[in-house]
């Protein structure tokens, strides 16, 4: 087996790897925001009701504190709403942008393990860089939530997508693959 079919298959076996780890890692994440989310108004219930007990004395006054809970608690709930994360204008905890990550990168997977045109060398080498610059975000983004298990998972999605960029940059500086050969070479 030469160099250039074992890098494509350690590239094409790290492109899987990496939609396998990004749909668990952005499962987990899902799974955890969403019990957040279901405990954070069992607490604003529990203070609502109190607030409304202790203040039962004026009409106005209660009816204003109902009004002001109701506009705290929807303030809340669509600051969280708000706070999904965006890269490019994505919101990369999506079911689509997942699904999505995943198919391209199953896709460049077979493209290069089949396919030997440079130029989904190039698109695997960019989609290494992308995403490698996404999970450094994620991160970031998952050690300030601390989420450390989620950012574990960034964190060797990080390695791996610098591994995929640099796989593919390395054989695209190799002037013995067959594409630079079926190019140079004249057909018989």
């Amino acid at each position: 087996m030469n160099y250039e079919t074992r890098s494509r298959r350690i590239l094409a076996l790290l492109l899987v790897t990496t939609a396998v780890l990004f749909a668990v890692g952005t499962t987990i994440e899902r799974s955890q925001r969403h019990n957040h989310v279901e405990a954070a108004p069992v607490e604003k219930a529990a203070g609502t009701s109190e607030g409304s007990t202790s203040n039962t004395e004026t009409g106005d006054e209660t009816h204003g504190e109902k009004q002001g809970t109701a506009t705290a608690e929807t303030g809340t709930a669509e600051t969280h709403v708000e706070s999904t994360e965006k890269l490019f204008g994505i919101d990369t905890e999506s079911v689509p942008a997942m699904v999505g990550a995943v198919a391209v990168s199953l896709l460049l997977a077979a493209a290069v393990w089949w396919r030997r045109e440079r130029w989904w060398l190039w698109v695997t080498l960019a989609f290494g860089a992308v995403f490698a610059l996404g999970d450094v975000l994620e991160v970031i983004h998952q050690l300030n939530e601390s989420r450390t298990g989620v950012a574990t998972i960034a964190a060797i999605l990080i390695a791996s997508h610098l591994l995929i960029a640099t796989i593919s940059g390395r054989l695209l500086r190799q002037p013995g693959t067959r594409a630079v050969r079926a190019a140079i070479e004249p057909s018989n």
